[in-house]
């Protein structure tokens, strides 16, 4: 049986337009960009990356263009080839991963879009199979759309975050992303709302950057 949050996915993404969250407009791979422009994670090497949500994947496309190894994760997988290839199909909240598999778990603007007992869940997964984390989460409506049917403000976020024993380093409410495109200087991105909340999971020797 489909779960009911899970209905509105198609090729047209969730709110029916394909240009959601395509470049330009996309707080996830501006996220993306910014965690891989300012090295966040502190590696010496590339990393495992999973991108929770994956949509139309902008964000995989970032990380693998960057020279990591990266795995999408969502209830709907478009008919993109690539896509195909990279993405697992299913519900976050039951992984097929092994125990600390990823070196970064890497979830934006999804957790509003599912029900809060299922987030609580993704969130033990994230423990489970990752060392680090790095999620962002609207913390608002959608107006007439509707789509946003697990709002909280960021302070509820972060106690959510710290019961399920995941140690955080950075929690920030409504952020500024500075992201450097090549020929187009740096690109701003003030959010209105939303917080940002990174850090580690609990693995002795590994550690986040406070810079990100």
């Amino acid at each position: 049986m489909i779960p009911q949050y899970q209905e509105p996915y198609t090729d047209e993404g969730i709110y029916g337009d394909f240009t959601y969250g395509s470049p330009g407009v996309s707080r996830g791979l501006m996220n993306a960009i910014n965690v891989i422009q300012k090295n966040a994670f502190r590696y010496a090497g590339k990393l495992k990356i999973l991108v929770i949500g994956a949509g139309s994947g902008y964000e995989i496309a970032s990380f693998l263009s960057a020279g990591h190894k990266c795995v999408g994760m969502d209830l709907y997988i478009p008919d993109v080839p690539f896509m195909k290839e990279v993405c697992v199909q299913g519900d976050a909240s039951d992984m097929p991963f092994r125990d600390k598999e990823f070196d970064l778990v890497f979830c934006t603007e999804t957790f509003e879009h599912i029900p809060e007992h299922i987030c609580y869940q993704i969130l033990k997964e994230t423990k489970r199979v990752g060392k680090n984390f790095y999620f962002t989460i609207a913390t608002r409506g959608d107006g007439e759309y509707k789509m946003h049917i697990n709002v909280h403000p960021a302070w509820w976020w972060l106690k959510t975050f710290e019961e399920h024993d995941l140690t955080i380093v950075h929690g920030e409410y409504a952020p500024l992303i500075l992201v450097g495109y090549a020929g187009h200087g740096i690109i701003k991105l003030a959010y209105k709302d939303g917080v940002t909340i990174y850090g580690n999971c609990d693995i002795e020797g590994e550690a986040v950057s406070e810079s990100v």
